[in-house]
């Protein structure tokens, strides 16, 4: 299973695209592809939306499903999709579920002297 991940060039935000052909900064939006045929379809509408100049590196990644939560194979790709995993100050504030790792990991928690 896969899905398109890009980064949006007005703000350089992490997006995913959506069944609608939009892009969505919440991979649980994503359209997921299970054939290849429909891999490269997905591939080329982001081929085609950053011809339009709306995203910037458009390519795949591979997701499993968690219960009905998609979730980034390899670790890098979950940093992508849910935020750092270094401390909470970092997360974006209209996202309150922005540290809630699929994997149970949690964030370090730096002590202040």
């Amino acid at each position: 299973m896969h899905v398109i991940t890009a980064n949006r060039l007005i703000d350089g935000f992490v997006v995913f695209l959506t069944e609608a052909g939009d892009w969505a900064e919440n991979v649980l939006e994503s359209l997921v592809v299970t054939d290849d045929a429909a891999l490269q379809q997905a591939l080329e509408a982001g081929k085609t939306a950053e011809a339009e100049q709306k995203i910037v590196g458009a390519y795949e990644i591979e997701v499993a499903r968690d219960g009905g939560a998609v979730v980034p194979v390899k670790f890098r790709e979950r940093i992508r999709a849910y935020g750092p995993t270094t401390h909470t100050d970092f997360a974006r504030a209209e996202y309150p579920g922005h540290f809630d790792h699929p994997d149970g990991v949690e964030p370090v928690e730096f002590k202040r002297d």
